[in-house]
């Protein structure tokens, strides 16, 4: 049962009449009683990125998508903050060796090779269209041999590395700044490892080990704590600008009590605040309500004025739900499943009119980094029992 004798299908059917719905991977967008047929014609949606960017599917095929178009596939809507590649090579497409250079046992080669089965396979053939990758065969070498790819770091900041790589055993790594060893694979693996630089001039690497033959493709170099979706470069580093996501024109939804739920499909790196969605008035940080996995790895809702409402240990790559019933005085979660704690009451702000998704209000800081799966607002109060089963589906 839900408060004042509402039922879950009752709630549902508010939702509908007088809510929100944004259910990402089905495309079902509804707007208080209006359904419209694609994300960004629905009605109070503002969506902006000015650049290329790329998404995955649930069977990891890599997908492209224009300047200004919402990446979204069958994992949902993907936001991501602003990074810049600054690897300076073609590093999807290449048509010579240009910015690669090799090093090492004498005996080692590199070159372009076609492996376009190995590619399609992978799921990247959308991305590297020409089918060329490139290849350090140290089959005939008795100590490890190295290609390293163009474009510094240019700070001393912490950085992550990134390419796909098949094959033999080696390493991706920066020279005194970190590495990260690989195993042998037939198929394409996206290989990571975490850089701080002690100097600003260095660049990273792939290394093949004796009698090794690696391909690779996709080298990516950006300045963070954790690695986020491929950027393509052809000659130069390259942003990939940030996702910036609102709706707005929901004044009359947003009184208190209502309920609000976010599901979201959340990468490994954990310590990072990533906001599922944040409920504010006029882009104000003053006044907003956020769904959050903060950098504790706790995660729920969180006012501002307000108490906290969250449940603690959240880590790692997951599909978090967060639940929350909103009143005047307090906002409590449930976190997968969890009832969190009851906060203490305090008066929380008012005049909300637009709900930010998958970052902070103003649109420019807590990125989700992730696939955010499905958003929805229903009037209306929620029993506890409730408000956790919405947290489990």
């Amino acid at each position: 049962m839900l408060g004042q004798g509402l039922t879950i299908p009752t709630l549902a059917a508010r939702q509908a009449a007088g809510g929100l719905e944004f259910n990402f991977i089905a495309g079902r967008y509804l707007v208080q009683g209006g359904g419209f047929s694609t994300f960004v014609g629905t009605s109070g949606v503002s969506f902006a990125r000015a650049s290329s960017g790329l998404a995955e599917t649930a069977s990891g095929v890599l997908v492209p998508f224009g300047s200004g178009l919402p990446r979204l596939t069958d994992r949902g809507l993907l936001i991501e903050e602003a990074r810049t590649n600054k690897v300076t090579i073609y590093n999807a497409n290449p048509v010579d060796l240009t910015g690669v250079t090799r090093s090492g046992d004498a005996a080692s080669t590199l070159s372009l090779v076609s492996d376009a089965a190995a590619l399609a396979a992978a799921g990247l053939a959308s991305v590297v269209t020409g089918g060329q990758v490139f290849k350090l065969d140290n089959s005939a070498g008795v100590t490890t041999a190295f290609a390293t790819f163009s474009g510094a770091t240019g700070n001393t900041n912490p950085h992550r590395a990134t390419l796909y790589v098949r094959g033999g055993t080696g390493v991706v790594a920066m020279a005194g700044s970190g590495s990260a060893a690989f195993s042998a694979s037939a198929g394409y693996v996206r290989r990571e490892t975490a850089m701080t630089p002690d100097t600003a001039a260095r660049t990273f690497y792939v290394r093949a080990d004796a009698g090794q033959v690696v391909h690779f493709i996709l080298p990516m170099l950006e300045e963070g704590g954790f690695a986020t979706s491929p950027i393509v470069t052809q000659g130069a580093a390259t942003t990939r600008a940030a996702d910036v996501c609102s709706v707005s024109g929901l004044a009359t939804l947003l009184v208190a009590p209502y309920a609000v739920v976010a599901h979201a499909d959340l990468p490994s790196a954990d310590g990072v605040n990533r906001r599922l969605a944040t409920i504010n008035a006029l882009g104000s940080e003053t006044g907003r309500i956020s769904l959050v996995r903060d950098g504790s790895n706790q995660a729920g809702a969180s006012p501002n004025p307000g108490n906290p409402s969250v449940v603690t240990g959240k880590t790692g790559a997951r599909i978090l739900r967060i639940a929350a019933q909103v009143g005047a005085d307090k906002a409590r979660a449930a976190v997968d499943g969890v009832l969190a704690a009851d906060p203490a009451a305090l008066s929380l702000g008012t005049g909300q009119d637009r709900i930010a998704l998958g970052s902070a209000a103003t649109g420019a800081a807590s990125w989700l980094g992730g696939y955010l799966q499905s958003v929805r607002i229903a009037p209306g109060v929620m029993l506890d029992a409730d408000l956790t089963a919405a947290s489990v589906a």
